[in-house]
């Protein structure tokens, strides 16, 4: 073991250096004496080296590989499941491919298909609401005293998607005929809404408009603008709503036996005219009167909505009488001091809040 020192080397005279401290160096560490632990862990010394004696050495012959601990089995992990597929959006073309195909049903008699495009419960023509077994009842016994029909949809199906469901409004040329070859045929606007359920379509309510019915003997026209009514009024006066105004025509809830008309018009300023009618079990016009409106609002902008604010609500002195039924007063006044929008359709229009089609009437 050898030592060195350091020098330096001032004023032509070499002197040993020494640093401030430097008798600390070498202090000799102290060590502090603290209790064994009573138990003390396994430690492996595994051996890795076998050795074999030789005359003056040891010669290697094996090295042992130190075992490696089996690794915990892992937990399996959740499997991921996919994201759920998009929602399926029934497309317009879809909704009129659905009712082509209804009308197709009635026309080649397949009751049972027809049924099974209708919901449980329909609101159905002024039935109101009733299960979907009273309309194939009803369907049947037309078909057995009519044997062969036809229902052929006239010019273009509107359509307009809403929360859940589709409104339609359409034209369809109906006929029938017995077996004796006696006939009768006509037409009819129809109203619908259909439910949706994924790609699936159901009948929810079911409203028709029928006129220019005619048979093999004579014509039996339900008359538009509608006959005298039986009070006294001579005649009804015309439909004075400027065109093109929209219609649409509906029965009244409580009170099946009345339909309801309204014409709106946005030709020169707001123009909304509701006509009642109350009519006979063999749909004749027995009695009618006409509710006139006047509001605010119009046609917005961009021309795909409008919206009408009725602010008053006075009757036609020139159609009918408003003493023939309460209905008609009620019904009339509830719509004043309300708002109503309207969005634009192909053909027509939809009040939004209701979810009423308008036929587009040129």
């Amino acid at each position: 073991m050898s030592s060195s020192t350091l020098h330096s080397w001032y004023s032509g005279k070499m002197s040993e250096w020494k640093a401030p401290g430097t008798l600390n160096w070498w202090t000799p560490i102290r060590f502090i004496p603290s209790p064994l632990p009573e138990k003390i862990g396994k430690v492996e010394l595994p051996q890795l080296l076998s050795f074999e004696q030789e005359p003056a050495s040891l010669r290697v012959t094996k090295a042992v590989a130190k075992p490696r601990p089996t690794p915990p089995p892992k937990t399996p992990e959740p499997p991921v499941s996919p994201p759920p597929p998009p929602p399926v959006l029934i497309t317009e073309q879809d909704v009129k491919a659905f009712l082509t195909e209804h009308h197709a049903k009635a026309s080649r008699g397949d009751v049972t298909g027809m049924m099974a495009d209708y919901d449980s419960t329909v609101d159905f023509l002024d039935k109101g609401r009733i299960p979907v077994a009273s309309i194939e009842a009803e369907e049947k016994a037309q078909r057995q005293k009519w044997p062969k029909g036809s229902e052929q949809i006239v010019g273009v199906i509107r359509v307009s998607d809403y929360a859940g469901g589709w409104a339609s409004a359409y034209t369809i040329a109906f006929s029938n005929e017995n077996v004796a070859g006696e006939w009768h045929k006509g037409r009819a606007d129809l109203m619908l809404n259909l439910r949706t359920e994924g790609t699936k379509l159901y009948i929810s309510s079911q409203k028709a408009k029928v006129y220019d019915v005619t048979d093999n003997k004579a014509s039996i026209s339900k008359p538009l603008p509608p006959a005298a009514p039986s009070n006294g009024v001579s005649k009804s006066a015309p439909i004075t709503v400027p065109k093109p105004c929209f219609v649409t025509v509906f029965q009244a809830k409580d009170a099946p036996q009345i339909e309801i008309t309204d014409y709106i018009s946005f030709q020169s300023g707001i123009m909304w005219h509701r006509t009642y009618r109350e009519l006979s079990k063999e749909g004749k016009v027995l009695r009618s009167c006409r509710a006139i409106y006047t509001g605010s609002g119009g046609l917005a902008p961009d021309l795909s909505t409008a919206r009408i604010y009725v602010e008053t609500q006075e009757w036609d002195s020139g159609m009918g009488s408003v003493s023939f039924t309460g209905i008609c007063q009620r019904s009339a006044a509830s719509l004043v001091g309300k708002s109503y929008q309207f969005r634009f359709i192909t053909g027509g229009m939809v009040e939004s809040q209701l979810g009423m089609v308008f036929q587009l009437l040129d």
